[in-house]
């Protein structure tokens, strides 16, 4: 993790990625991802999380799964997590959101 590194980064971090995916600069969008998974092991427990992780699951195609799986991956080992205003409106409204944390989550426990 960068010297000066904040929790806002996971937004911004995702944000980056975002951008990359829309203008196809693969280098970029590789970098961001590696990034936001530091920023998610660092600040998982900051409310800039649950804000990033609606960014991520609103902004990135279903079929991109590089920070969903790492979003999906960061609940399954911090399950009070669920319990963000963010994450909680997540598992309502997004059917992608609350499938892949499941699958995450069976995996986590050993399962298929």
């Amino acid at each position: 993790m960068a010297p000066g590194a904040h929790a806002a980064d996971l937004l911004t971090h995702a944000r980056m990625y975002a951008i990359a995916d829309r203008l196809l600069v693969t280098g970029l969008k590789a970098l961001a991802a590696a990034e936001f998974r530091l920023a998610c092991l660092h600040f998982w427990k900051e409310p800039e999380f649950g804000l990033a992780a609606e960014y991520v699951f609103l902004s990135t195609p279903d079929e991109d799964k590089s920070l969903r799986s790492l979003v999906c991956k960061t609940i399954a080992e911090h399950s009070e997590l669920v319990k963000d205003e963010k994450v909680d409106y997540l598992l309502k409204e997004h059917k992608g959101f609350a499938y892949d944390l499941l699958q995450e989550k069976v995996v986590k426990m050993g399962g298929v």
